[in-house]
């Protein structure tokens, strides 16, 4: 298991930091969505999906997530 330091800026402005045990990026990413629980995304698919596109993509992303050694 890796371990990695995920934080994320929610729609209302918190900074929400996490650090995670996870196999890859992708299930550690999942598992910080599942555990903050964020009322502006629905806790299915579609909401990780918009989760995912927040964290990581557009001019400025609301993530970063780095693995820890």
């Amino acid at each position: 298991m890796n371990k990695y330091s995920i934080a994320f800026i929610s729609p209302g402005g918190n900074l929400l930091h996490r650090l995670v045990m996870a196999k890859n990026e992708d299930e550690a990413l999942r598992t910080f969505f599942k555990e903050v629980n964020l009322a502006s995304y629905s806790q299915d698919e579609d909401g990780f999906y918009y989760f995912k596109e927040d964290f990581s993509f557009g001019e400025r992303p609301a993530g970063s997530i780095i693995q820890l050694n």
